[in-house]
């Protein structure tokens, strides 16, 4: 039970940090690579720089915890890829990759209860109704011609 409230509390503790410290386009960025469609590559601008790394399969395990595969791309730089401060670091931008997921979904779905598919059924009813009642249109004045 007290090593549970620890986890939790320092999972919080650490998605406070990314939401606070790591940014998008600020320590990292996306990168497309065609050649593997199950992994995605980022470039890493801040930290350390120009570093390239895909990250591969993402899988949650029986311990409730996320685990994820981590491949170093490009290293022009030669930084200590092999050390606890860079799988700290890539840890977090994973959690900061998350947090913008979530954060994002909540701002494009602020006030929806529904899913992707009702959502396109209801976009296409209301596109069929007209958006003027034809009462409104049949009382309008006519326009004065110019030329």
């Amino acid at each position: 039970m007290l090593k549970s409230k620890l986890q939790d509390w320092i999972a919080k503790f650490e998605f406070w940090y990314v939401r606070k410290w790591i940014k998008y386009d600020v320590h990292y960025t996306f990168l497309l690579k065609l050649e593997n469609p199950e992994a995605f590559s980022i470039k890493i601008l801040k930290k350390y720089p120009d570093t390239i790394i895909e990250f591969n399969d993402i899988r949650m395990e029986d311990d409730g915890l996320m685990y994820f595969d981590l491949s170093v791309i490009a290293n022009p730089k030669l930084h200590d890829t092999e050390s606890k401060h860079f799988k700290k670091f890539t840890s977090d931008v994973m959690r900061s990759m998350i947090m913008n997921s979530i954060e994002n979904y909540g701002k494009n779905n602020e006030n929806r209860n529904a899913d992707f598919v009702e959502l396109d059924s209801e976009r296409t009813i209301f596109e069929e109704s007209p958006s003027v009642p034809k009462k409104r249109v049949s009382k309008r004045k006519p326009r004065k011609e110019t030329l």
